[in-house]
């Protein structure tokens, strides 16, 4: 299959897949860890430092590695992190955002466990405002000198509020902050 002349819908089906024996569609590994010698090798090197690659433990399950090919396929995009749960993601993201000390913007409509993770920043000395970032007046006026972290989700779970996107990152940058805008739908 060539990617840049197959349509979406092929691509979603086909990309990322390499099969080495006949068959419609990956082999699925029953294990979370199928290790054979060449992943063993190519895993031990990463956690030695010796290579650098975009993930660990997607080396460790082929589904996961074909998956991975498949989005970027589909993305038209190149390696990045990526996550098993977006609970891992939006925690990763934050935490490697902010300190003690820090300002967050978050919106006042975001899943619950999300909103459980910025209530219990306030326990790490991270002062976090929630607000309607639907309106961007909310978003300018709780910006502060010490704000480092945006956050929303557009559409929101469960309203399907949206944000504008662009106008908030606009305000972030007319601060002069550097600001993290984290957005997760």
């Amino acid at each position: 299959m060539n990617p840049k002349k197959s349509g979406f819908s092929t691509r979603a089906i086909h990309s990322g897949e390499k099969h080495k024996k006949q068959g419609l569609s990956q082999p699925q590994y029953t294990r979370q860890h199928h290790l054979n010698s060449r992943m063993q090798a190519h895993a031990a090197n990463l956690m030695a430092g010796v290579k650098k690659d975009t993930y660990i433990h997607a080396v460790l399950n082929p589904r996961q590695k074909c998956l991975r090919r498949k989005w970027l396929t589909l993305r038209e995009a190149k390696p990045r992190w990526r996550k098993t749960t977006g609970m891992a993601a939006i925690s990763a993201a934050v935490f490697t955002s902010i300190k003690g000390g820090d300002h967050v913007i978050a919106d006042e409509v975001i899943y619950g466990s999300t909103y459980d993770l910025f209530v219990d920043l306030k326990r790490y000395g991270v002062d976090v405002t929630f607000i309607d970032t639907s309106d961007t007046n909310n978003v300018e006026e709780a910006f502060r000198t010490d704000t480092k972290l945006v956050f929303f989700e557009s559409p929101a779970n469960p309203t399907m509020k949206l944000t504008d996107i662009k106008a908030v990152s606009d305000i972030a940058h007319e601060k002069g902050a550097a600001v993290m805008i984290i957005i997760h739908s």
